[in-house]
């Protein structure tokens, strides 16, 4: 029972093969994911852009509160592919809540036909603070 037989060696070399490889590749061969540093929210009523600083460990809950009114009216939008302004099918439901329960009017900006924000220019952009920071 104390002899390693030939076939038990090639095993044990191997999986030490293979270990390592898998080591070598977790390790030296994955890209690291950029992820995005500011997340641009719309003033649904307004139509204002703003942006929250998302780096490092932040967040914004969403829909987030405005800065001034305290309502929840801030949703998020991404670029689209004409370097325009979309929101993404995910948050439109929040828009129509807000239409339907706070009676809001979304502004003339905020294209719900096929969600398109048009008139919002680059750099106009105001960092938005959230008003639970305190």
């Amino acid at each position: 029972m104390g002899e390693i037989k030939p076939w038990q060696a090639v095993l044990f070399a191997a999986a030490i093969i293979v270990v390592g490889g898998v080591l070598a590749w977790m390790i030296f061969g994955q890209q690291r994911v950029q992820l995005a540093d500011k997340l641009y929210l719309i003033d649904v009523p307004t139509g204002d852009l703003y942006y929250a600083d998302v780096s490092g460990r932040g967040g914004v809950t969403v829909p987030a509160k405005h800065p001034d009114t305290l309502e929840r009216t801030l949703i998020p939008v991404s670029r689209s592919d004409d370097g325009g302004w979309m929101i993404s099918e995910r948050y439109r439901p929040a828009i129509r809540r807000m239409v339907d329960k706070m009676k809001l009017v979304p502004a003339d900006v905020i294209d719900q036909g096929n969600w398109t924000v048009t008139t919002v220019e680059t750099g106009e952009a105001r960092k938005y603070v959230s008003p639970l920071a305190g």
